[in-house]
Protein backbone atom coordinates (compact mmCIF):
# COMPACT_ATOMS: atom_id res chain seq x y z
CA UNK A 1 0.00 0.00 0.00
CA UNK A 2 1.59 3.11 -0.73
CA UNK A 3 0.99 5.87 1.42
CA UNK A 4 0.25 9.55 0.38
CA UNK A 5 2.59 12.43 1.30
CA UNK A 6 0.65 15.88 2.79
CA UNK A 7 1.54 18.67 0.15
CA UNK A 8 3.25 21.62 2.25
CA UNK A 9 1.97 24.82 0.91
CA UNK A 10 5.32 27.70 1.00
CA UNK A 11 5.41 30.99 2.17
CA UNK A 12 7.81 33.56 1.20
CA UNK A 13 8.87 36.14 3.36
CA UNK A 14 10.24 39.65 2.39
CA UNK A 15 12.95 41.20 4.45
CA UNK A 16 15.32 44.80 4.55
CA UNK A 17 18.86 44.25 5.82
CA UNK A 18 19.82 47.20 7.35
CA UNK A 19 23.95 46.48 7.20
CA UNK A 20 27.10 49.04 8.03
CA UNK A 21 28.68 48.37 5.10
CA UNK A 22 26.64 47.21 1.62
CA UNK A 23 29.16 44.03 1.40
CA UNK A 24 26.69 41.39 2.42
CA UNK A 25 26.48 38.30 0.08
CA UNK A 26 23.85 35.91 -0.49
CA UNK A 27 25.82 32.93 0.09
CA UNK A 28 26.85 34.75 4.07
CA UNK A 29 23.47 35.65 4.52
CA UNK A 30 22.06 32.37 4.01
CA UNK A 31 24.88 30.91 6.29
CA UNK A 32 24.15 32.78 9.18
CA UNK A 33 19.98 32.02 8.92
CA UNK A 34 20.65 28.94 8.90
CA UNK A 35 23.01 28.67 12.00
CA UNK A 36 20.61 31.32 13.60
CA UNK A 37 17.91 28.33 13.23
CA UNK A 38 19.40 25.50 14.27
CA UNK A 39 21.08 27.25 17.12
CA UNK A 40 17.77 28.89 18.06
CA UNK A 41 15.44 25.57 17.51
CA UNK A 42 17.80 22.99 16.83
CA UNK A 43 18.55 20.85 13.72
CA UNK A 44 14.65 18.66 13.14
CA UNK A 45 13.06 22.20 13.33
CA UNK A 46 15.38 23.83 11.29
CA UNK A 47 14.85 21.06 8.72
CA UNK A 48 11.20 21.39 9.18
CA UNK A 49 11.06 24.98 7.91
CA UNK A 50 12.59 23.79 4.26
CA UNK A 51 14.68 27.12 4.24
CA UNK A 52 15.73 28.71 0.90
CA UNK A 53 17.01 31.91 0.43
CA UNK A 54 15.56 32.90 -2.67
CA UNK A 55 16.70 36.23 -3.87
CA UNK A 56 18.92 38.59 -2.18
CA UNK A 57 19.40 41.81 -3.80
CA UNK A 58 22.23 43.24 -2.40
CA UNK A 59 22.65 47.28 -3.90
CA UNK A 60 18.96 47.56 -2.25
CA UNK A 61 19.59 44.46 0.66
CA UNK A 62 16.40 43.27 0.49
CA UNK A 63 15.62 38.92 0.44
CA UNK A 64 13.44 36.61 -0.06
CA UNK A 65 13.18 33.83 1.95
CA UNK A 66 11.06 30.51 1.11
CA UNK A 67 9.63 28.48 4.22
CA UNK A 68 6.74 26.24 4.47
CA UNK A 69 3.20 27.84 5.58
CA UNK A 70 3.80 25.90 9.38
CA UNK A 71 6.89 27.04 10.27
CA UNK A 72 6.41 30.99 9.20
CA UNK A 73 6.91 32.42 12.68
CA UNK A 74 9.89 30.21 13.50
CA UNK A 75 11.91 31.64 10.32
CA UNK A 76 10.88 35.24 11.45
CA UNK A 77 11.79 35.10 14.39
CA UNK A 78 15.40 33.48 13.39
CA UNK A 79 15.74 36.12 10.80
CA UNK A 80 15.42 38.85 12.92
CA UNK A 81 17.89 37.76 16.04
CA UNK A 82 20.73 37.87 13.35
CA UNK A 83 23.25 41.20 14.48
CA UNK A 84 25.50 40.44 12.36
CA UNK A 85 27.05 38.76 8.99
CA UNK A 86 30.55 37.82 8.09
CA UNK A 87 31.64 40.25 10.82
CA UNK A 88 29.24 43.10 9.39
CA UNK A 89 26.80 44.57 12.14
CA UNK A 90 23.24 44.59 10.57
CA UNK A 91 19.39 44.74 12.20
CA UNK A 92 16.63 43.37 9.84
CA UNK A 93 12.73 44.14 9.18
CA UNK A 94 10.51 41.63 8.04
CA UNK A 95 8.61 43.46 5.25
CA UNK A 96 5.88 41.33 3.74
CA UNK A 97 4.68 37.63 3.93
CA UNK A 98 2.86 36.00 1.24
CA UNK A 99 2.02 32.88 -0.83
CA UNK A 100 2.96 34.11 -4.04
CA UNK A 101 6.73 34.98 -5.20
CA UNK A 102 5.64 36.51 -8.23
CA UNK A 103 4.10 39.67 -5.94
CA UNK A 104 6.64 39.96 -3.62
CA UNK A 105 9.52 39.97 -6.25
CA UNK A 106 7.31 42.49 -8.72
CA UNK A 107 6.78 44.96 -5.09
CA UNK A 108 10.02 44.80 -3.91
CA UNK A 109 12.50 43.95 -6.35
CA UNK A 110 11.57 44.98 -9.58
CA UNK A 111 11.01 48.71 -8.15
Amino acid sequence: MIKMVKFERRRYLAFKLYPEKKEVKKNSLAREIWTSLISLFGEKAAADTNFWLVDYDEEKCIGIARCTNRTVEILRSAIALLSSVDSIRISVKTLKISGSLRKLRKKYLLR
